[in-house]
């Protein structure tokens, strides 16, 4: 009979954890995914910039 009972609680345990991981993981790509922007923007490509990491070739 204790194991019909584990059987509810178990699985929406199981269902949150899941839940919350996958809403952390797209935290994160999206945390990411700015970082690289960022990123981008800062680092000049054109190999100007003289030590400079604004990007801005003045």
């Amino acid at each position: 009979m204790n194991e019909d009972k584990k059987v509810p609680f178990t699985q929406p345990l199981e269902d949150a954890k899941k839940n919350f991981l996958e809403d952390e993981l797209n935290d994160l790509e999206f945390e990411i995914e700015e970082l690289e922007t960022r990123l981008a923007f800062m680092v000049p490509t054109d190999g100007y910039g003289g030590g400079h990491t604004s990007g801005c070739i003045c």
